[in-house]
């Protein structure tokens, strides 16, 4: 296995493109692209109009709704116009011609289509021309009617109940706001209670495998401690009327190894509310589930030497049949954090020091004309005692982005003033290594020769995306390296400002 990886990292220094398959949008879920999710975070909703039954041939329609208030009322979301909405949709109904009216008035045409950051098993039915419901020459106006009027084009896709990823009765809409930042996901309301059972727990993990242990966590004070915690966050989802029963004290337990509480939501998409205002990473929004451990269990966000190698997780499972209230799962470890970029790349044999090369890119990048552009420029760091520090060309450059979305980038360019940009289509190394090879070949007789020509890289990006879209660790910047012409040389430095 060793001398596979190793002929990999060959063929990627020598300038071969990886071309496997992995699906793009295999961890995103819908609409299957990185935004903001959370219904409890935007003032727009849509519901069933209840003179349109859901059955049939149709029409379908949806009342648009605007409330003044908004449950996170802080976040940024709540404060975005609504600009288009997209349905769930079945993989094998695109193509699907479909026929809409605003208010009446017919709308044109759309398709259901695969997104950008979907693989092939993910589409969705796209309503993209909301920007003709006007209020206050910005915002869609609230109580309009959209409808689905017809469908055609695709066998067995001719209704709404057989495009609709669970059918027309079950349908799950996102909106969206004008900056693709935003796309609050809503389902329509379910007479059906939800049971279930929320369980946080630690384990001890040993080389990926869970293994068994005698300890007693949840001892009498931590077991109080993640109870007052945990019931807390239930509070707030019986002060918004989300709960029926449970979830309280005498459904809360605690054994050795983990905590258990228990109760029943009003609805199925009281539940999933619930589920999407949830933050399992961060102490925002205030239903924070896996940080609520953290009461009980005292430094364990600083990951001291007493949590070393042990996993902290959430969970539920649902015990009212049919439901669809869950199930969530997430595990959270205590290591150390990676470094980043990680020590091998650019993953071949050469020279990574920063020193090891006369250029760097400049430390911002700069727009033009909507596109991220990365300038050559001198490396003061360079040490000119060793071979590296002397080369004068640059074979190729390689950045480190994140690979699965690729989608969101187009064509690539590279520049020399006063020639015309030379286009790129993408070239990717492995999958894993997420590293994108820009081959611009530039040669000079000397590095102020090269760098009076001002040469740069500037990427297409695809509708709506941005260059932190792109990369692959936010707040780190984006690694690359700088490549001679003998490949040996391949200084690595980051560019930090990407505004």
């Amino acid at each position: 296995m060793r001398s596979i990886h190793a002929l990999l990292a060959l063929l990627s220094c020598a300038g071969l493109a990886y071309l496997g398959g992995v699906s793009a949008g295999d961890d995103l879920l819908f609409p299957f692209a990185r935004c903001s999710r959370s219904s409890g975070k935007s003032s727009w909703y849509i519901e069933e109009d209840p003179s349109t039954p859901f059955t049939g041939d149709g029409p379908y329609c949806w009342i648009i709704r605007y409330s003044t208030t908004c449950y996170h009322n802080n976040d940024y979301c709540c404060r975005r116009p609504f600009y288009k909405f997209a349905l769930n949709a079945k993989p094998r109904c695109k193509g699907t011609n479909v026929t809409l009216s605003l208010n009446g008035k017919p709308l044109r045409h759309a398709k259901v289509d695969q997104p950008p950051s979907a693989d092939a098993n993910q589409a969705v039915l796209r309503v993209s021309f909301l920007e003709q419901i006007v209020l206050g020459g910005s915002k869609p106006q609230p109580n309009s009617r959209i409808c689905v009027t017809s469908l055609s084009g695709t066998p067995s896709c001719n209704s709404l109940d057989e495009v609709l990823l669970n059918g027309a009765d079950s349908w799950e809409a996102a909106l969206w706001d004008d900056t693709h930042t935003c796309c609050a996901v809503h389902n329509p309301p379910s007479k059906k209670t939800c049971d279930t059972c929320w369980r946080w727990g630690l384990q001890r993990v040993v080389g990926g495998n869970v293994v068994p242990s005698d300890a007693l966590y949840f001892n009498s004070a931590n077991c109080a401690a993640a109870k007052r915690s945990i019931l807390g966050l239930f509070d707030k989802a019986r002060d918004a009327g989300a709960l029926a029963r449970g979830f309280d004290a005498a459904g809360t337990t605690c054994s050795a190894l983990e905590v258990k509480s228990c109760g029943s939501f009003v609805s199925e998409e009281a539940a999933l509310t619930f589920m999407s205002d949830t933050n399992f990473l961060s102490g925002e929004p205030s239903f924070d589930l896996a940080g609520s451990l953290a009461y009980g269990f005292p430094n364990w966000s600083n990951c001291t030497d007493e949590w070393k190698g042990y996993q902290r997780y959430v969970n539920n499972d649902t015990t009212t049949p049919g439901a669809t209230c869950g199930p969530i799962m997430f595990d959270q470890t205590c290591a150390a954090p990676p470094i980043f970029p990680p020590p091998g790349f650019p993953y071949c044999n050469c020279q990574r020091r920063s020193w090891a090369s006369p250029y760097k890119l400049e430390d911002s990048v700069k727009y033009e004309g909507g596109r991220p552009c990365f300038y050559l420029a001198a490396n003061p760091a360079v040490d000119k005692t060793k071979t590296c520090g002397v080369t004068t060309g640059i074979s190729k450059i390689e950045f480190m982005l994140d690979w699965t979305q690729r989608l969101n980038l187009g064509w690539v360019y590279s520049q020399l003033a006063g020639q015309a940009p030379v286009k790129h289509a993408q070239s990717w190394s492995k999958p894993d290594d997420n590293t994108l090879k820009v081959p611009v070949n530039w040669t000079a007789k000397s590095a102020a020769e090269l760098l009076a020509k001002k040469p740069r890289i500037c990427f297409d990006l695809d509708e709506g995306a941005n260059i932190f879209d792109i990369m692959m660790a936010p707040g780190v910047g984006i690694p690359y390296a700088v490549f001679d012409t003998t490949k040996t040389c391949c200084a690595v430095n980051a560019v930090r400002d990407l505004q």
